[in-house]
């Protein structure tokens, strides 16, 4: 009982306020925009796979695109070469000039096409990273944090859900402790057995109330 109490005494608020460790623990936390963030590839397999499939069928189409317009350009040339022969030579160097700046402007393309998948994927991996890493405070029983994500980040309902629900672990974990403090009070009256068996009870039903949210089964005593 003595071990109780002392438990129950250091987490009491202090005269001037708060006890400093709960109220870290139990007030909403401000969380930095992510507005800076630097590593774009947070979970890089899957930004990686995902920015290779695009531009994976980018390149095919493009390739597509070039082989088409080089073989009309490759016909044209045939059909003025009948008429005007002298001029092939010159046809044919302009192709295979047309034929290069196509290639390279196909690179380009495709370069953009993969930086700009990685972007477009790190805006829910980013988001997912750090709400997972939220979530592994909350875990470890720090209530009240909040998730702020970047302004064009995805995952916005997973944000509002998460910041929902460490709002009601805090306003839960806060009235545990209004109940302990009140039993804490209650034992430095005890004086009968009645009142010890009030107290019991109380704590009890405190007990039944976390059993119930962790198992959902709820415990009826005669």
């Amino acid at each position: 009982m003595e071990a109780q109490r002392s438990r129950v005494e250091s987490i009491r608020p202090h005269e001037n306020g708060p006890h400093p460790s709960l109220e870290s623990e139990l007030l909403p936390r401000r969380q930095p925009i992510l507005g800076q963030r630097k590593r774009f590839l947070v979970h890089r397999p899957t930004q990686l796979r995902a920015a290779l499939i695009v531009s994976a069928v980018a390149l095919l189409l493009v390739s597509l695109l070039n082989f088409g317009l080089h073989a009309a350009r490759t016909q044209a040339t045939a059909a003025i070469s009948r008429d005007a022969p002298e001029l092939v030579s010159m046809l044919e160097a302009q192709n295979r000039f047309e034929l290069i700046l196509g290639i390279a402007a196909s690179l380009v393309f495709l370069a953009g096409i993969f930086v700009v998948t990685i972007l477009e994927t790190h805006k829910t991996a980013g988001a997912a990273f750090h709400i997972g890493r939220e979530m592994e405070r909350v875990r470890d029983g720090l209530y009240g944090i909040r998730v702020q994500l970047r302004r064009g980040d995805n995952l916005r309902d997973v944000e509002t859900v998460f910041n929902d629900m460490s709002q009601v672990l805090a306003e839960r974990a806060t009235v545990d402790v209004q109940e302990l403090e009140h039993a804490a009070s209650v034992a430095d009256r005890i004086s009968t057995p009645l009142e010890a068996h009030e107290l019991a009870e109380t704590l009890r039903d405190m007990a039944d109330e976390h059993r119930r949210l962790t198992t959902g089964v709820i415990t009826r005593r005669n």
